[in-house]
């Protein structure tokens, strides 16, 4: 005699992991593949300090465009990006830039110039290349071209 089949127990669904806001954000810009697994990168994200995290996220549009610059190149896993502090190198770009922006804004504000033929189109009109964040209301309200007349006037 046989013994009759006990069918297997239902299995319960998957529970779908939930993360962070800030880490949402860096993991949908950083340049993954299937190989690379989310919860294993958030593992290292979360050893990370507040201003880590924010400097991680700060690189990862450098080396996006390095990585477009450089198609025979793969990403390496967002883990060791992550915890070899790959991100560092990038950051620190970015820093730099701000850095320039901010003395350009400075100046434009004080002014109320802008040099489009250095620094390209004005807050708030098109191509403008100012980070975003960067960019306070009224920055381009009333400014004028900066001009070498203007520069002798001023």
């Amino acid at each position: 005699m046989s013994e009759p089949a006990v069918p297997d127990p239902p299995k319960s669904p998957r529970k779908k992991n939930t993360y962070p806001e800030a880490f949402e954000q860096a993991w949908g810009l950083y340049p993954t593949d299937p190989n690379m697994s989310k919860a294993e990168t958030f593992s290292a994200w979360k050893k990370l300090d507040e201003e880590d995290r924010q400097r991680l996220i700060q690189a990862i549009p450098g080396f996006r465009t390095y990585c477009r610059q450089n198609p025979d190149y793969r990403p390496i896993h967002m883990v060791r990006f992550i915890q070899k502090r790959r991100f560092d190198a990038y950051s620190e770009a970015v820093m730099s830039v701000d850095a320039d922006w901010s003395k350009r804004l400075s100046a434009a504000r004080t002014r109320k110039l802008w040099s489009s033929e250095e620094w390209g189109p004005m807050p708030g009109n098109p191509g403008c290349a100012v980070p975003h964040g960067m960019i306070e209301p009224g920055d381009g309200v009333g400014w004028t071209e900066w001009t070498r007349d203007t520069a002798t006037t001023h």
